[in-house]
């Protein structure tokens, strides 16, 4: 992944998704994702804020958002 090698992110812990709380139950095909999350350890914020903003999930969700506001 280039996002990360750019910056010096020293640990990728956990992260997933995170399902609305009528999703817990509910079939697979009936989920809902409402986010995304990941754990992880940097030298600083900014490399965070660089790693995440670079992150498939928040990239695809701000290209999705950009078309439903034209």
């Amino acid at each position: 992944m280039p996002c990360l090698r750019r910056c010096n992110l020293l640990a990728l812990g956990v992260g997933g998704v995170l399902i609305s709380p009528e999703s817990i139950n509910a079939a697979p095909e009936n989920r809902k994702m409402v986010g995304s999350m990941f754990v992880c350890e940097a030298e600083s914020l900014e490399e965070l804020v660089f790693v995440s903003s670079n992150d498939i999930i928040y990239l695809i969700r701000e290209i999705h958002q950009s078309e439903t506001e034209s």
